[in-house]
Parts: C-alpha cells; structure tokens; sequence
C-alpha cells in the first residue's frame, strides 16, 4: 500500500493517493450552498442604471416642450374632424381622403396620417380618461423619440457601412440627446414644429431620414428588389410631406456617388443607374402630376415668390441653428431669463449618463472592406445637407412664410429638418472627441460648452413655457373640462370662458360644436347645451 502510494505520488495522481471514503448505504451527502455571483450582474445593472438616468434627464429636458398648453390647428383640429366628417374612425380615414383629393393632392399618406392621430387623441381621450392635451404631448414625445431614432440609424448605418461602425445606442443617445437639449419654442411669435404640429414637422424630419438611410442601404448592395422597395418608400416619403422632396435630392447624391463608384462594373452601374433613376424620378413626377391637378390652389404656403427668396433662405438658415432664436425670445421675455434649476439637473444628469455609456461600451469591429468607403460616408453627410437646405430654400421662398418671417429666429416646418440634421452632425462630432485618447483639453472645452448651452437652452425653453401657458389658460381650461367626470356647469364655464375670445368664427365653430358632438358620441350627453349661442354661421 505504501509503494503504490509512492508511485501515485511521483505521477502527480493526487486522486489515487488519497483513500476514498466509504459511506453508509443511507447516509445522504449534503449539497454545497451556491454563492450568487454579484459581479455578472453589475454589467447589466450598471446599463440599466444609465439607461433610466438617461430617460429621466432626457423628460425632463423636453419638460417644456411637452408641457405647454395646445393652441391652434392642434387644439381645433380633433373637434374639426368630428364635425366635417365624424366622431368614427372610418370618418376620420374618409376625412383624410377628402383633404388629399381635394386639396394637397400630393399628400395623401400624410393627410391620412394626419387625420388618424387627430381621431386618436380623442378616442384614447375618451377610453383611458386622459385629458386631450396629454393625449396631444405624448404623442408629440413618440414623434420626437421617433425622429431621434430615424437619424441615429441613419448614421448607424453610414458608419457600419462605409467608415467605423457604431453601436445604435450610442447613436440615438448622442442624437438624441442633442436633439431634445436644443430645441427651442417658437410659438409665440411663430410656426412652430417644436410646439406644435409635430406630425407635420418632426413627423415629416423622421420619414425624410428614414428615406436617406433606405439610399445608404440600396447604395451598399444594390439588387432590383431593394430598388423595387426603395421607390415605394420614396413615392410614400414625398405623398407624407413635399418637404421630403428634399430627401429625394439627398438621396440621389448618395446614388450617384455609389454609380460612380460602380464605374467598372457594368452590371452594378446599369442597375444603379436604372434603379436610382426611378427611385428618384418617380416621386417628382408625382409631385409634378399632383400640382398640375389642382391648378386652383391659392393657399400661400405652396405659393411661391422669387423676389427676396435668397435672403429668406439665410433667415431661415440663421434662424434655425441652436440659439438662432435667443434674442427673439429675450424680446418677447422682455428680459434675460435667470437658470432654471430643474433644466440644469436635467443638463448634468443627462450629460453624465451618456458620457459614462459612450466611455464603458467597446468600440466594433472595422466596416465590412467590401462596403468601405469615405466617398460613401461623405455623400451620406452631403445628401443630409442637401436635404436641410431644400426644406429652408423651398418654404422660405412662399409667399405665406415671407409674410411671417420677421427677422432671424422666426421659423416654419423646416426647422424641424435643420434643427435634426446639425443635433446628428453635433452628435457625430462629440463620439469622435470621446474616442480621441491623446489630447483631453478638446473634450473639456467642448463638454463644457455644451453644458453651458444645453442649461441655457433650457431656461429659455422653461420662461417661454410658462408665459405660453399664462396667456392661454382658456385652452387648458376647457382640453381638462372635456371628461365624463366634470359637471356640467363647470363644462359650461370652461367653454364660455373660451369662446369669449376674438377667436376667428370658423375656428370657434369647429370647436364648440366639435366638443358638442364629440361628447355626445363618447359620453353620452351635451357636452354644454347653452354653448351654441357662441356659433356664427354663415
């Protein structure tokens, strides 16, 4: 027994030198209690926490933006639909196809678009007793998400594609982040998208970068079928808006240069050339056919005026770059608003939460070398260039925005596209400086004064709301009224309150006989019987 341990010894065998146990036939050997191991988890704690950290600064960023009183064709436009067509939602669909046939020929997916969210803010009004201006502000908040995001895969796309790839996290943070921080209202001087009409502006941003990143992804590689779809989405994108004609133009930039490129290679080229001729050709055409069926059209929006366009082209330009609209606001202020302390919280916590995600994620791998490009990414930033200044140089040149735009900081629905576009370029700018490891001095600069602009974006943003909501407390007064759990006397004084107002007679109409008809339909009662004295027909 000795020997045989010996040699078990010298073979380094330690389970052959060591006896084994004998145990009792029933004798049970106890398990070993099991540690949790805390450390896998801190990985997905630790995003969790950011991510939360991220949301609550990034509402409360846009906490101004979502939180003023509806006005104008927003507040009027639900009631409108209940009264020209119907409370349903096949009213609503109908409605929609009215406008496109009768009107904008050319819009009818956005017409259709349109009337169903305005049908919908009832609706969910109605079943989830929500006031109607939460209704209106969370949707405004998906079209904000939803536009953030549409430029993040695009830019996450350019980057897999052509340059370093980049993780779509870190694109929509970043984007995102620099979207909501410089936003700026507008509504009390002029056309806002930020405060209003979200479908029309940020709605319409969304579709336009959602066609640019369908051209980066035909352009990398091109089959028929990829065309076949490309096309639909762009004859969709332009029926949205004709704003997104100025996506078509980027995106040809992005197909020419892919063509070019392609120079060699007859197959590709041919299919380039065919299939981005069409992609591109058949949404103007279209726009072409549908101007020519409505030669009657005398709404100043889609009229167009060519004398002093070039100059309201740099207005508009100015006007809708971060802080363009500064000295309007203080104007109207009459005063330097002092900070906003919950706006620098917001800034800060904000700041850090992406900050810390952008240094704790591993960059990826190179782009595919098949698909690798800089004239690629560079056409993909130019077509975002050309579509921004389109959307300034065609709406600054009606006659109905000419009219409106006083100076520098007063805007339209353009805003929304140039204010999109330099929140990416912005957010392209900050990942590079983050992934620089030489120098730190650029990274403190421009941390610094993002900050210090983000908080006074802020502020601005926070007086402007709060004088908004001020001056129309009427419209507050009667989206709150409008809910099967308020009296009616108090129904009565809200809408009495309202329409003692210089409202103009068809905007007074529609709401006072919409909210008539709409609560009978959902509550089933007059919504205020004596309210009709405040109708002028005729």
């Amino acid at each position: 027994m000795t020997i045989d341990r010996a040699k078990a010894r010298d073979r380094g065998d330690a389970t052959s030198a060591v006896p084994k146990r004998r145990h009792d036939a029933g004798a049970v050997s106890a398990p070993r209690p099991r540690r949790l191991d805390i450390a896998r988890f801190r990985p997905a704690a630790r995003t969790v926490g950011l991510a939360i950290a991220y949301v609550l600064g990034a509402c409360l960023l846009l906490r101004p933006t979502l939180t003023t009183t509806v006005v104008a064709d927003d507040f009027q436009a639900p009631f409108a639909l209940v009264v020209n067509s119907g409370p349903t939602l096949g009213d609503a669909l109908s409605h929609g196809w009215n406008i496109a046939m009768t009107g904008a020929k050319f819009r009818l997916v956005g017409a259709e678009f349109g009337t169903l969210m305005n049908w919908l803010n009832l609706w969910v009004s109605a079943t989830f007793d929500l006031p109607i201006d939460v209704v209106f502000n969370a949707l405004k908040l998906g079209v904000f998400v939803g536009c953030a995001a549409a430029a993040a895969t695009f830019w996450w796309l350019v980057a897999r594609t052509h340059v370093r790839p980049v993780r779509w996290a870190t694109a929509f943070f970043l984007t995102s982040t620099a979207l909501f921080g410089s936003l700026q209202l507008h509504a009390l001087w002029s056309n806002d998208p930020v405060q209003s009409f979200p479908f029309a502006g940020f709605g319409a941003t969304a579709v336009g970068f959602l066609m640019l990143t369908t051209a980066v992804w035909v352009a990398a590689r091109p089959s028929w079928r990829r065309y076949l779809a490309a096309t639909v989405g762009t004859v969709a994108g332009v029926s949205y808006y004709e704003l997104n004609a100025g996506a078509v133009l980027g995106a040809g930039v992005v197909l020419a240069v892919a063509a070019w490129a392609a120079r060699r290679d007859r197959r590709r080229l041919v299919l380039h050339v065919v299939g981005g001729s069409a992609m591109c050709l058949v949404p103007a055409l279209l726009l072409v056919v549908a101007r020519g069926a409505s030669p009657a059209d005398t709404y100043a929006g889609r009229q167009v005026r060519a004398d002093g366009a070039f100059d309201f082209l740099v207005r508009g330009l100015l006007g809708s770059l971060p802080g363009g609209a500064w000295q309007v606001s203080e104007k109207i202020l009459q005063a330097r608003p002092g900070l906003v302390f919950s706006q620098t919280v917001a800034v800060l916590v904000v700041v850090a939460a992406v900050g810390l995600w952008c240094a704790r994620v591993p960059e990826l791998p190179p782009a595919d070398p098949a698909t690798r490009s800089r004239a690629g990414a560079l056409a993909a930033g130019g077509g975002v260039v050309v579509y921004a200044l389109f959307a300034v140089g065609l709406q600054s040149s009606t006659v109905k925005v000419q009219d409106e735009m006083l100076g520098i900081g007063y805007v339209y629905m353009f805003y929304a596209v140039v204010a999109t576009s330099v929140a990416l370029g912005v957010a392209v700018v900050t990942l590079e400086l983050i992934r620089t490891r030489r120098r730190a001095w650029p990274r403190t600069v421009a941390l610094c004064c993002a900050v210090v602009f983000l908080v006074f974006q802020g502020t601005y943003n926070m007086r402007l709301h709060d004088l908004h909501n001020s001056i129309f407390k009427p419209n507050a007064a009667l989206d709150n009224a409008w809910d099967e759990d308020v009296p009616q006397g108090e129904r009565c004084r809200a809408i009495h309150a309202w329409a003692d107002n210089p409202w103009p007679d068809y905007y007074r109409n529609d709401v006072v006989l919409g909210t008539d008809k709409a609560y009978r339909y959902y509550f089933g009662e007059a919504f205020c019987p004596s309210a009709r004295r405040w109708v002028r027909l005729g």
